[in-house]
């Protein structure tokens, strides 16, 4: 039977395991700052909405840039332990933890994802792949994971197009922030590279409800909404393009 459980059972020994395993190992390594496209809430948002200004005015940029968001299809259930697995060993090998410590980390991570278990009409069921929400580690795990992605991913998607994407993308755990100054259309190229490079994990773009096309093919788009906060890039000022609002 097939299905994305929300909740593993509280209070199991994988429970527990996947809870020293996120406070000793994960999330000290996702807050080590070593995940340098992940954005970590909204004032995470606002700051690089910031640097995209500075950047405009240090380079006296004058083209008004397109500000894009994606979005992955159900994240959580699609990270798998091939994907998650070799993030996590990178980044804390990248700590200086030594590699036998690691290997014991990973076997602890592989309990906890194969002891995802949920109640369903008076039947248990066993989730083999992907995360469930209840655990404790989800959050910490998938983060680590999509940072190594993102790694991989943004370098040969410039490789593969000859076409320099601007070094502003960044990700609040799936919902991804970013912006050019080329032609709208790569981002759609940006969104069909993603989506081949790993088949797992699938990102949209929004749609616009009148057209039905891609909202940053629109005529009309010159905002967004992400997490809290909305987006608006017009020339505020010299140099300056964005302007951001709290409370969408």
């Amino acid at each position: 039977m097939s299905g994305s459980p929300n909740l593993q059972l509280s209070g199991s020994a994988t429970s527990h395991l996947s809870t020293v395993l996120d406070y000793a190992y994960l999330k000290p390594t996702v807050e080590e700052g070593l995940c340098t496209r992940r954005l970590g809430d909204t004032r995470d948002a606002l700051l690089f909405i910031e640097n995209l200004n500075d950047y405009l005015w240090v380079n006296s940029v004058q083209s008004k840039p397109t500000i894009f968001a994606m979005d992955v299809k159900n994240f959580f259930p699609s990270v798998n332990l091939t994907l998650a697995l070799p993030a996590i060993s990178k980044f804390l090998a990248k700590r200086g933890i030594s590699m036998p410590e690691i290997e014991v980390v990973l076997d602890g991570l592989k309990l906890v994802r194969n002891g995802n278990f949920f109640k369903w009409k008076e039947t248990f069921f066993n989730q083999i792949s992907g995360c469930a929400l209840g655990n404790p580690d989800t959050c910490s795990y998938c983060d680590l994971a999509m940072a190594h992605l993102l790694d991989r991913m943004v370098p040969n998607f410039e490789a593969a197009l000859a076409i320099e994407l601007d070094p502003f993308f960044k990700v609040y755990r799936d919902d991804g922030l970013g912006f050019t100054l080329a032609d709208p259309a790569i981002i759609v190229d940006v969104l069909n590279f993603f989506n081949n490079y790993d088949r797992s994990i699938q990102w949209t773009i929004p749609q616009c409800n009148l057209c039905l096309m891609p909202e940053v093919l629109c005529q009309h788009y010159d905002h967004l909404e992400f997490l809290d906060c909305s987006v608006t890039w017009k020339q505020i000022r010299k140099g300056g393009f964005v302007d951001i609002k709290f409370g969408n």
